[in-house]
Parts: C-alpha cells; sequence; structure tokens
C-alpha cells in the first residue's frame, strides 16, 4: 500500500506490486473491498474530491479521475509534465489544482476535467488552496496565486529547503524546512501569512 484516502465511509488507497499498480475501495463497515483499478503505472496518493477520486500517475504526469462510488474511470487531464504530488480540491467551488514543475499550476473543473486557467508557478510540490489563493514550494520560498487574476508572488523565505505538506493556521503559514547541513533533521518552522 503506498498512499491512501478517506471520505469517511470508504478508504480508498493505491498499491504497487511485483505485476500490477491500481487503486482499492475498500467499505471498513463491511470489510470488503468495494471495486479496484488495475494497470495503473506510477504510484501515488489519491485524493477524494467530491464523488470522485483522484490518481495522478507519476509516470506520465496524467490526471486520472474515478467514480467514487463504482471505480469508472470519469476523465483524464494530461499535464505533459513531471506532476508528482497529488492534487488539492476546493470541492465548494467545483476545482482541481494540479502543480508541475514545468508547466505551473493547472486549474480544473471537477466535475469535467477541463482546464479552466493556468498560471505560472515556480515548484512542484502539492499545492494548498485557501478560499483566495492557491500556495506551493520551491527550493526555499512560498509562493501564492491568487484565484481572482492569477497573478503569483513569492510570500515567504526561509534559510533551508521547503518541504510539504504546506498548512494553514488563522494567520500563520506552518511548513517544514530540511536543513542541508543536517539533511535527516526536520524542524517546524512558522512565516507570516500576507
Amino acid at each position: 500500500m503506498y498512499g491512501l484516502a478517506t471520505d469517511g465511509s470508504r478508504i480508498v488507497f493505491s498499491h504497487t506490486g511485483d505485476d500490477e499498480s491500481g487503486l482499492v475501495s475498500f467499505d471498513p463497515s463491511s470489510q470488503e473491498v468495494v471495486w479496484t483499478v488495475h494497470s495503473l503505472s506510477g504510484v501515488s496518493q489519491p485524493v477524494i474530491g467530491g464523488e470522485l477520486v483522484l490518481y495522478t500517475n507519476v509516470d506520465t504526469g496524467t490526471i486520472h479521475a474515478f467514480d467514487v462510488e463504482g471505480g469508472e474511470e470519469q476523465w483524464q487531464y494530461p499535464t505533459e509534465d513531471d506532476v508528482s504530488a497529488p492534487p488539492a480540491v476546493d470541492q465548494n467551488a467545483g476545482r482541481v489544482f494540479v502543480v508541475g514543475p514545468n508547466s505551473g499550476l493547472h486549474v480544473l473543473e471537477l466535475e469535467s476535467g477541463e482546464l479552466l486557467w493556468s498560471a505560472e508557478l515556480p515548484g512542484s510540490k502539492q499545492p494548498l488552496v485557501t478560499q483566495n489563493a492557491v500556495l506551493t514550494t520551491a527550493g526555499k520560498s512560498i509562493f501564492q496565486v491568487l484565484r481572482e487574476d492569477q497573478s503569483t508572488t513569492e510570500i515567504a523565505t526561509s534559510g533551508k529547503s521547503i518541504s510539504p505538506p504546506l498548512s494553514i493556521g488563522s494567520d500563520q503559514i506552518f511548513l517544514t524546512a530540511r536543513s542541508s547541513e543536517d539533511s535527516g533533521a526536520l524542524t517546524c518552522t512558522v512565516a507570516q501569512q500576507t
């Protein structure tokens, strides 16, 4: 098992084996497998958004959306990039946010997978979606793309390389930074939100 997601009534996880990779939906109350999707390459963290399970094929950079109830594929979106992080979902707005290291931020319609808009954005880490912006990291910096006008700004820097995921408090951004001098040590740093 590689990564898992839950919506409270089911668990979906990705797996890889000697001869196949895929997704499995499991019902914890009945202790039964509900559906499986085989032959997916590039194992990654699934994300549940509304009625869909989103899966990033890290080999091809393609985002796949499967029906959460039956596992049927609903749509695909090829980023044509080395996307390795799972997407973020804003269920209220019906949006999917995907970040690629070369192609920037892609904002998709959750229901159809249609590209709504994109923005240049350094970095390729898992995006964090707020009401007004999308945040991601690149190297020692945190970048913000405003949802209203798609403008990109560097909003914080650290003396250390920032690792995802980011988390937001009432007026702060919490992050994990890796020290180059002591590569095994992780520290928690706080940056003021702007």
